[in-house]
């Protein structure tokens, strides 16, 4: 039979890799209107703010377009982010 502890402690490393998972590809968006939108993301998840960004813009009835992406920094989990800024134009 096994140990509860050691059943407990694997769903917590399981647990604990989801929100590093979930924390690495996901994107946050800095600020945004009918306009456009800027935001930060993980500097190989370029489709992913593309993605995000066009979600906002259609809400205004809009399509994004990408005019902008910065160059990789470095955060203080030491993750690669960059922060593109998206116009939202009529379709």
């Amino acid at each position: 039979m096994s140990n509860p502890c050691d059943r407990m402690s694997k769903a917590r490393v399981h647990w604990l890799f989801a929100v590093i998972a979930l924390g690495v590809t996901a994107c946050a968006q800095v600020s945004g209107d009918a306009d456009g939108v800027v935001i930060e993301h993980a500097a190989n998840q370029v489709g992913a703010a593309d993605y995000q960004a066009q979600d906002h813009c259609q809400k205004h009835g809009r399509n994004a377009v990408r005019v902008k992406t910065g160059s990789a920094r470095t955060s203080a989990l030491l993750l690669q982010s960059r922060v593109s800024t998206y116009r939202c134009v009529q379709p």
